[in-house]
């Protein structure tokens, strides 16, 4: 009888465990299940950018952007950077003068942009002919001037004295000089030595 007993208790037992287990039922949907695809439902979607595509050229001052494509259809954009002008060699677009700056130009080959920068005045005159404004005299300088074609500046040099003496009456017109030397008449004239006053012949 004991043994009949232990034998039922221990079917109940059995019976009560194989209840509990997880062997699926056909047509039922396990917990696990339903915990996989919930886990596959909220997973974000890792894109994948590829096949870049530049949209908008980049040009001296502006950015361009280029466009990658996800296989999920979404697409990111990035941006080119501006290249920058691209200058040529300077050319002189105006001269400098005396006084004046001048100016050099260079261009971008590619927009058609300009920049400027100037150049030093030379400080150098340019000086016309010169023109003879005070003559010369036997006994003074003369002066002749030249004046600068650009600012108007003058620069004066001397002419030297001629010299040349203009007689008239045997004193020059111009200074007084005589071509003969005049020697003074003394006061005293003592031919014999004895202290008196000679009466002077020539």
């Amino acid at each position: 009888m004991k043994k009949i007993t232990f034998l039922l208790i221990l079917l109940v037992l059995l019976l009560c465990g194989c209840s509990q287990t997880d062997i699926p039922l056909p047509g039922v949907q396990t917990s696990q299940e339903t915990t996989d695809q919930t886990t596959l439902q909220t997973t974000p979607h890792e894109h994948l950018f590829q096949n870049e595509v530049v949209t908008r050229e980049a040009r001296c001052t502006e950015v361009g952007f280029k466009t990658a494509t996800c296989a999920c259809g979404a697409t990111e954009e990035t941006l080119i950077p501006a290249t920058g002008h691209t200058f040529g060699e300077a050319v002189v677009t105006k001269q400098p003068t005396c006084i004046e700056t001048g100016e050099k130009t260079i261009t971008c080959s590619a927009c058609g942009a300009t920049e400027k920068t100037s150049i030093s005045a030379t400080g150098k005159h340019i000086y016309g002919e010169a023109v003879v404004t005070t003559e010369p005299t036997c006994a003074k300088d003369g002066e002749k001037t030249a004046t600068c074609i650009t600012c108007n500046a003058t620069e004066k040099t001397t002419i030297p004295a001629t010299e040349a003496h203009l007689y008239e009456n045997g004193l020059c017109s111009v200074c007084g000089d005589s071509p003969i030397p005049l020697y003074p008449v003394p006061s005293v004239y003592d031919a014999d030595g004895d202290g008196q006053n000679d009466v002077y012949n020539f």
